[in-house]
C-alpha cells in the first residue's frame, strides 16, 4: 500500500483528506508540525512515504525553510502543497522551487486525487530510469575516521570487497552498518549490479523474488534479535542467482549474547564489527568535521569552526545514537544558525531537541520480552540496566554500584566484561 505523508496544521481538514486516502486506498501518515515531519523523514527506521502532501495555511519563511530541509533530506520525494492564494511573490516563488505542484484551497477532491496519482506515476518512471542510469558509487573514504578501530574496519571492508564470501556486519544503531555494506558492494566487481535491502525471512518466495530482481548483485538481510531463519535455504537460493548476502545485525547493547554467537557460526561468512562511538572517541571529531563541511556545502552556508569547549563536549559525550546523532545536530545548527563558530551550548541545546534525546528524557522502562515475544534472560536485563546507569554519566561508579545493590568490585568486573565482549 502506498504511504502518503500529510503535514496538516489544520486537523479539521483531516476528515476530507482521509476520505481521499480511502478512495485511493493509500495509507495516510498524519503529522501536525513541519519540524516533526523533518524528524520523521531523517530517522532511518520510519517507513518511507511515497509522496508528501503539505498544507501551508499561511505561507511563511519558517515552514518553507523546513520544507526545503525535507526536500534536501529526501530529494526524490514528490511534494504537493495545498495553500491559500497569496500576493507574496517571493514566498510563492520559493514554494514553486520546492513543490512538484501547488493546489490552491479550497480544492476539489477529484483534482487532488488525480494530482496524487499523476505524481506517483511520474515518480515511478523517474525511479526506474534512475536505476538504469549511471549513479555515484560509495567509496571506502565515505566511512570517516582516524582510530585504530576505523583502520581495522577499512582493512576488513577492502578484504570483503575482493572476496566472494557473504558478510555479517554488526554493531549498535547508527554506527554505519548500512553504509559499510554499500561501500563493500560498490568497491567489488558487483558494483554495476543491484543492491537490494530487506528484512530476513523464511519465506523462500520472497527471498527468491529479491534474488531474481538483483541477479549477480547483493542482497542485504536485516536481522532482528531472536529471529530464527533457515540459513542453508536462503544461501542456496542466493547461490542459484550468483548473489552475495550481507547480514545486518543491530545489537541491543555492547555485551555479547548467545544470539550473536549463533550468527558467528554461519559458514563462509566474514564478520565485521563496528564499535560504538564511545569506544572510538578518536573518530568523533573527524565525523563532526565531515558533517560540518557536508551541510555547509549542501545549504550554501559558511564553514564554521569549533570552539575548544565544543570539541571537549563532542569527545566526552556518549552519543548513544552514534553517527546519526552527530549528523542531526550539525544539520540543525548549520541550517538554522549558520554560525562562525559552533559552541558547546549550541550542541547541547540542539541535542536536547533531537528525536532521540527527547525520547531518552522520558522515564526508561526495561522490556521483559523481546520483539518476538520471548522472555529475556536475567543476564540480558541486568546488562541493560547497568548500561543505562553508566551512560547517564551523572554519578560516580561507586554511587552507581550502591544504587544497583552490588559491590564496586562487582560493577567494575561487569563493566570490564562488557568492554571486552
Amino acid at each position: 500500500m502506498k504511504k502518503i505523508l500529510i503535514i496538516n496544521e489544520n486537523p479539521i481538514q483531516n476528515n476530507q483528506l482521509t476520505e481521499i486516502m480511502k478512495t485511493l486506498d493509500y495509507e495516510p501518515i498524519y503529522i501536525n508540525l513541519y519540524q516533526k515531519a523533518l524528524s520523521y523523514i531523517i530517522l532511518p527506521n520510519n517507513p518511507k512515504p511515497d509522496i508528501l502532501l503539505a498544507d501551508i495555511t499561511i505561507p511563511n519563511e519558517e515552514n518553507i525553510n523546513l520544507l526545503r530541509m525535507i526536500n534536501a533530506a529526501h530529494p526524490k520525494l514528490p511534494i504537493i502543497i495545498l495553500t491559500q492564494p497569496t500576493n507574496n511573490n517571493i514566498l510563492l516563488s520559493e514554494i514553486k522551487n520546492i513543490a512538484n505542484e501547488i493546489i490552491e484551497k479550497p480544492f476539489i477532491n477529484e483534482k487532488l486525487e488525480l494530482s496524487i496519482k499523476t505524481h506517483l506515476k511520474i515518480h515511478k518512471i523517474v525511479k526506474n530510469i534512475t536505476k538504469c542510469a549511471t549513479r555515484d558509487f560509495f567509496k571506502i573514504n565515505d566511512f570517516v575516521g582516524t582510530s585504530h578501530s576505523w583502520l581495522s574496519i577499512i582493512n576488513q571492508a577492502q578484504i570483503a570487497a575482493n572476496s566472494k564470501q557473504n558478510v555479517l556486519i554488526y554493531g549498535e544503531a547508527g554506527v554505519g552498518k548500512n553504509l559499510l555494506s554499500h561501500i563493500i558492494h560498490d568497491e567489488s566487481l558487483r558494483r554495476h549490479h543491484k543492491f537490494i535491502s530487506t528484512k530476513i525471512t523464511n519465506d523462500e518466495q520472497i527471498i527468491r523474488k529479491h534474488c531474481q530482481a538483483a541477479q549477480n548483485g547483493s542482497l542485504q538481510l536485516k536481522v532482528e534479535e531472536g529471529t530464527n531463519f533457515d540459513w542453508q535455504s536462503i544461501n542456496a537460493i542466493a547461490r542459484e542467482h550468483n548473489m552475495r548476502l550481507f547480514i545486518i545485525y543491530k545489537q541491543q547493547n555492547s555485551i555479547s549474547n548467545k544470539y550473536i554467537q549463533n550468527l558467528f557460526s554461519i559458514p563462509e561468512t566474514q564478520n565485521i564489527y563496528i564499535p560504538p562511538l564511545r569506544h572510538r572517541q578518536e573518530d568523533i571529531l573527524s565525523i563532526a568535521e565531515h558533517f560540518n563541511k557536508y551541510f555547509s556545502k549542501t545549504y550554501c552556508k559558511r564553514h564554521a569552526s569549533l570552539s575548544s569547549k565544543a570539541i571537549t563536549h563532542l569527545i566526552s559525550s556518549p552519543w548513544l545514537e552514534n553517527v546519526r546523532q552527530i549528523q542531526w545536530i550539525f544539520q540543525q545548527i548549520i541550517y538554522n544558525h549558520s554560525p562562525k563558530t559552533i559552541t558547546s551550548k549550541q550542541i547541547i541545546e540542539t541535542n536536547q531537541n533531537s528525536p532521540w534525546e527527547a525520547g531518552s528524557q522520558q522515564k526508561k522502562h526495561v522490556k521483559l520480552y523481546t520483539e518476538n515475544g520471548k522472555l529475556r534472560s536475567l543476564d540480558d536485563i541486568e546488562q541493560e540496566i547497568i548500561r543505562h546507569a553508566l551512560l547517564e554519566g551523572k554519578e560516580s561508579r561507586c554511587e552507581i554500584a550502591k544504587k544497583l545493590g552490588i559491590g564496586r568490585t562487582t560493577l567494575y568486573r561487569k563493566v570490564q566484561q562488557q568492554q571486552s565482549a
